[in-house]
């Protein structure tokens, strides 16, 4: 009997080059400033957004390089599941974002 690692079955959150994640529902484009604050320390705050919304979510690791955000410090988060979940991942990080701008 093979058993799956529990880490890779339960990977909710991608940070990298590529998403691992397949197509996504939702594709949200936030400013370079606030990824720190989306993805949150040790990754609690995107991990909690993901989990609560049972979605996967990927975020490059580094805003494109060219085309037409080039310059602009944009990064383009992917929300991978079903419509309303992904709707809810992206609006959560949107007040998210919001409310920092609120302070």
């Amino acid at each position: 009997m093979i058993n799956e690692h529990p880490r890779q079955s339960e990977m909710c959150i991608f940070i990298g080059e590529a998403s691992p994640f397949g197509t996504p529902a939702r594709t949200v484009s936030i400013a370079d400033r606030y990824v720190g604050l989306v993805i949150g320390k040790q990754s609690e705050t995107i991990k909690n957004i993901a989990t609560q919304t049972r979605t996967k979510i990927f975020i490059p690791q580094k805003p494109p390089t060219t085309g037409a955000n080039e310059g602009e410090g944009i990064r383009m988060i992917e929300i991978v599941g079903d419509d309303a979940g992904a709707q809810e991942a992206d609006e959560r990080i949107q007040e998210l974002i919001e409310t920092h701008k609120e302070r």
